[in-house]
């Protein structure tokens, strides 16, 4: 049972009353959570109880979240998060919110299950981090947990996943290794290998979990049990129907062995001709120094979709480039001026270099075509792995830029993200003279948004928009657009001669 609830201390009498987290609320979406806990995460009956108190002091109010999660006869534990109803943001409502979740299926992943030995503890961390995002996207589908997971922690995972970086599982003895594995591998890695895992299985991926947990509940965890696990749910019928037959060949196990016990991520090419594109794993990736290393093969789930079909969220593997099959595979084109977009909703754990000409129609398309037809996600994708082989010296920046003029009519949120990670990047340069033409570029995109979107803030606008615009603004200043910092200047002046009516 899940309890929601206020604890208002007035006169020394605690009063329970409801409570709306600015436009949330949470006893409307309790049901949820119940949901996900009692029957579709574990068995059992897990309790919630998250109450609000006021503390005034001094004049001064503010509010405590206290919440604690336990199974039946496990020990209780409470944790204390500070809010503010009146003066915290929307981006602290959902910290909050997140913390909670973290927390709720942490103790329940933690209770149930412990690792067999330390090396297989990225499982508990990455299963707890994947499925309280699904939680709290559910539940709060204004703020776009799923999709901003992607961009934010699956992206940012490439950046840092390099050669200097720990696989997820690798063989530890003593106290200083075990202690190395709390690190960025199992917090942020681990979450996007299991999302890749999630999509390759479609709805099994929730079933065999549950299956496990009540399976092994209070028993030692071994990653290879729930590989197992998921390979009787999957009985070869995806990897028989839809894939290559010599998949059908390996276990799960298999394929995510090179998954979690090598660091780095492959790279996948698309080649075109007149009438086909080929597709192809790479056997190197390129470090900021420029020089490649080899790595292993990896079963890679391959997805892609073209500007006749834009089905963007069919995300169960069309094929598979095995580590055997070192020649990829190829695909008929019907149309040789034609896109194919590959990676839907980056659900594989890669990045993709296309050719010239591929690139090229993509482009074109985004630029002269309704943008939104091609998933926010893919967008984003095309934005952030085109930058990244910018600046490896294999994409012009002239295409790069091609690519980004779209921008300045795409409002969403999300698909600016790894554009506002570049900015960081580009402001670098901004010091120097031959930073000119970036200026130009980048004001010329924002000036556009900021068209669409204006200065001011509408009453029904979403939270994301909100965001999306204080960093254009931010950004449009920081790159000497004129009308920005005018707009800015005369803000500033307005706060500081009546700070109450202009915040």
């Amino acid at each position: 049972m899940i309890k929601l609830g206020i604890q208002n201390e007035e006169a020394g009498k605690p009063i329970t009353v409801e409570h709306t987290l600015g436009t949330i609320g949470y006893s409307e979406e309790v049901n949820i959570l119940d949901l996900y806990f009692n029957h579709q995460i574990s068995p059992g009956n897990y309790s919630l109880s998250i109450s609000y108190e006021t503390n005034i002091s001094k004049g001064i109010e503010e509010g405590y979240f206290i919440k604690s999660v336990f199974p039946p006869g496990a020990r209780r534990q409470e944790s204390l998060l500070s809010y503010n109803e009146e003066s915290d943001t929307s981006v602290q409502k959902r910290e909050i919110a997140s913390t909670v979740a973290r927390g709720m299926v942490h103790q329940m992943i933690d209770n149930a299950i412990s690792p067999s030995w330390w090396s297989h503890l990225w499982l508990n961390e990455g299963l707890a981090t994947l499925l309280h995002m699904e939680i709290l996207d559910e539940i709060f589908t204004e703020w776009r947990f799923r999709d901003l997971f992607v961009v934010q922690v699956r992206q940012d995972c490439f950046r840092l996943d390099t050669n200097f970086m720990e696989p997820l599982s690798y063989e530890v003895q003593t106290s200083s290794e075990i202690k190395s594995l709390f690190s960025f591998p199992i917090y942020v890695k681990a979450p996007v290998i299991l999302r890749m895992v999630k999509h390759i299985m479609g709805n099994e991926f929730q079933d065999s979990i549950q299956t496990f947990l009540t399976i092994y509940y209070y028993g030692s965890l071994n990653p290879t049990y729930l590989w197992d696990m998921m390979q009787i749910y999957m009985s070869c019928g995806i990897l028989d129907t839809l894939l290559t037959p010599e998949v059908c060949n390996y276990t799960m196990n298999d394929i995510m062995e090179t998954w979690i016990t090598t660091n780095n991520y492959p790279i996948v090419h698309v080649h075109r001709n007149a009438s086909k594109l080929f597709i192809f794993q790479s056997e190197e990736v390129f470090y900021n120094d420029n020089e490649g290393k080899a790595l292993p093969g990896h079963w890679l789930p391959i997805t892609f979709t073209t500007w006749e079909e834009l089905d963007f969220n069919n995300t169960a593997p069309h094929y598979w480039i095995t580590p055997k099959n070192s020649n990829g595979i190829s695909v008929q084109l019907t149309d040789n001026n034609g896109w194919i977009i590959l990676n839907l909703q980056q659900t594989g754990y890669y990045r993709v270099k296309y050719d010239k000409d591929s690139l090229r129609f993509i482009t074109n398309y985004l630029r002269n075509e309704n943008c939104e037809k091609i998933h926010v996600l893919n967008r984003a994708q095309l934005i952030d792995d085109t930058y990244y082989f910018l600046m490896r010296g294999k994409v012009r920046y002239s295409q790069f830029v091609n690519l980004i003029y779209y921008l300045g009519r795409d409002r969403d949120y999300v698909a600016w993200y790894p554009m506002l990670q570049i900015f960081i990047d580009l402001s670098y340069f901004l010091p120097f003279a031959d930073s000119l033409f970036i200026k130009q570029d980048m004001r010329y995109i924002l000036k556009r948004l900021l068209y669409t979107l204006s200065y001011d803030e509408k009453v029904d606008e979403d939270d994301l928009t909100k965001w999306l615009r204080q960093e254009a603004v931010k950004w449009a200043c920081i790159f000497d657009d004129t009308q920005c910092q005018q707009i800015a200047t005369y803000r500033l002046k307005e706060h500081l001669e009546d700070p109450t009516n202009h915040k």
